[in-house]
């Protein structure tokens, strides 16, 4: 309640609507709520939405912004912003108004709009919005105004214990403190991958072996993935996550490599802007991994719609890696590649004079050549 604007900012299945309809109950001051979908992708129906949601609250908010609504986001649109600028500030007390669901917003008029009444919001006014996706408005001088906070995906997914009290009290699944272990090492915290564990367990005859099996092969988990993230990207970005899933960690070059995709680095950070379970291994980003349950069931995916060019791919990855001399992995890739003399090559390959040196400093503590 210090800010302008709090995002919550993760992709599918983080608990981003629940966490703030928890924080809505506890809340003392008015909420106007705005369930987003594709539908209020259209400048009148969302500034109609926001309005007619603070009306619910405040009855007697919005006589004067009818009319200019009508007219639509022509060059009307700035004095429609503007008078609901000036009603809000006629609100006596503060009032927070949640966009949920913006990721459905993508018209540039809309973005523009919100962003200058962000700009020029009183103080007593504060805007929450929940995204799948970082968000297309400029917010670089609200952060520097100490004016945003931002919730993200490693806010919100569970630590260990919260994995314990979650089987312990919303589950009829007696699991020990080490099943409960494995499944959030599988997870990785994924609030909605816990639940979904929790509803095959209870199908389960063997609790034990199916935590074991529990991967993103597992049909709830990979409907959902299906569903909820691979099948609302491009064909374009489709093609990128499958061949690139069968890396164990990436950058824009071994992507490039792997994809033929010139643009890598921008389906990258693409990737990132659409939170899409991709996880950065360094604090510079140029090396990243997917979270472990997606890049099971994209690889399960690829490699059931064509071996052919999986294995083609497989064969790029393990070239890029034993050029930059990454052997280990070259060797992992060319036995999935079916290149049996590559991988005989690579073992065999007498090791260089520099790992030596660097193993018998690590040994003794001394370099000799």
């Amino acid at each position: 309640m210090e800010t302008k604007l709090m995002l919550v900012s993760a992709q599918a299945g983080y608990g981003k609507t629940t966490a703030l309809c928890e924080w809505v109950k506890q809340c003392t001051t008015f909420v106007a709520w705005v369930s987003l979908d594709k539908h209020d992708n259209e400048w009148i129906s969302f500034w109609s939405c926001v309005t007619a949601s603070i009306q619910e609250r405040i009855p007697s908010f919005g006589q004067t912004i009818g009319c200019l609504l009508e007219e639509g986001p022509s060059e009307s649109s700035e004095p429609m912003i503007k008078e609901l600028l000036n009603e809000l500030n006629h609100i006596t007390g503060e009032l927070v108004i949640i966009l949920d669901d913006y990721h459905f917003i993508e018209l540039p008029d809309i973005h523009q709009s919100l962003s200058y009444l962000l700009e020029h919001f009183p103080p007593h006014i504060h805007l929450y919005i929940a995204s799948r996706t970082d968000l297309p408005i400029p917010t670089t001088r609200l952060l520097a105004k100490g004016e945003m906070h931002s919730i993200q995906m490693h806010d919100l997914r569970f630590e260990l214990e919260e994995g314990v009290v979650f089987f312990r009290d919303t589950t009829d699944l007696s699991l020990t403190k080490g099943q409960v272990t494995e499944l959030f090492h599988r997870t990785e915290g994924w609030v909605s991958g816990l639940q979904l564990a929790a509803i095959s367990l209870k199908r389960s005859a063997n609790i034990k072996q199916s935590i074991q099996q529990f991967t993103g092969q597992q049909h709830h988990i990979a409907d959902y993935l299906l569903e909820e993230v691979f099948l609302h990207q491009s064909e374009t970005m489709r093609s990128f996550l499958l061949e690139t899933s069968i890396l164990s960690r990436m950058n824009h070059s071994l992507c490039q490599a792997v994809t033929g995709q010139m643009n890598s680095q921008e389906q990258l950070q693409r990737l990132e802007q659409l939170n899409l379970f991709i996880i950065p291994l360094d604090e510079e980003r140029n090396w990243y991994r997917y979270h472990h349950l997606l890049s099971d069931f994209l690889r399960q995916l690829g490699s059931r719609t064509n071996s052919d060019k999986w294995i083609q791919v497989h064969i790029r990855a393990a070239k890029w890696l034993e050029k930059k001399g990454f052997d280990e992995e070259a060797v992992e890739h060319y036995l999935e590649g079916q290149q049996f003399a590559d991988v005989i090559r690579l073992i065999e390959k007498p090791p260089c004079l520099d790992a030596i040196e660097e193993c018998c400093v690590d040994e003794v503590g001394n370099c000799f050549t």
